[in-house]
């Protein structure tokens, strides 16, 4: 039996494809988490066990519990440098994976494994408006840092509106609605001997009426 060799970008990529040789069959591709495929192979017409695979050059960035999926070419922030670009996943000497990034002016940084939890996911590589990427200079760093300031002050000044806002609420109190008394059936009466049906539903109860009999009422 002859062996086909696939490439992962190709296998993650395609939502449904036959391949040229008999001896492997792809019946379809299904998500199963963001950035993984999981996949139904037959070879020789006997299905093999489903297995997952992780699309090329894809990694996971974030803190733990809100992990994100990001490819080449996503738009990342660093929260100590700023925007940049994930160009892909290198190798250091000890054999762990550090994350590239790419900055301003094509400057690349590396971000070792425990400096993850320091990235978020901001947009994909394809977005129809890219941010524009932080300068890692003197300059660019302290426009980036007066950026985070300024985001700063402004979540504090919405929280303490939000909790000047439950306060006040706390703060409220009004009449309590007193049960209906010799006014209130005064006017009920009133109201219901004055009350003249306005054009509209007098042409709603007429064709009601007409049409009543097209309706099947249960009374019982």
């Amino acid at each position: 039996m002859k062996r086909h060799i696939l490439s992962p970008r190709r296998l993650a990529t395609t939502s449904t494809t036959t391949c040229v040789k008999d001896e492997l069959d792809l019946k379809g591709v299904e998500e199963e988490a963001p950035g993984t495929k999981s996949m139904k192979l037959a070879v020789d017409g006997e299905p093999v066990k489903k297995i997952s695979i992780l699309r090329s050059g894809s990694t996971r960035i974030g803190p733990l519990g809100r992990l994100a999926t990001i490819f080449p070419g996503d738009y990342v922030v660093h929260s100590e440098k700023g925007v940049a670009q994930y160009l892909n996943e290198v190798e250091d000497d000890n054999g762990e994976k550090n994350i590239l990034l790419g900055f301003y002016a094509q400057i690349e940084y590396t971000v070792p494994p425990h400096e993850r939890l320091k990235l978020s996911r901001l947009k994909a590589a394809d977005s129809s408006s890219p941010p524009k990427l932080t300068a890692l200079t003197e300059k660019g760093l302290k426009q980036w840092q007066a950026t985070l300031d300024k985001v700063r002050e402004s979540t504090r000044q919405q929280a303490g509106g939000i909790l000047d806002l439950y306060a006040a609420r706390n703060d409220l109190q009004r009449a309590p609605c007193l049960p209906d008394d010799s006014a209130f059936d005064a006017f009920e009466k009133r109201s219901i001997r004055t009350y003249i049906p306005s054009i509209n539903q007098v042409f709603l109860f007429y064709d009601f009426e007409r049409r009543k009999d097209l309706f099947a009422f249960d009374n019982k």
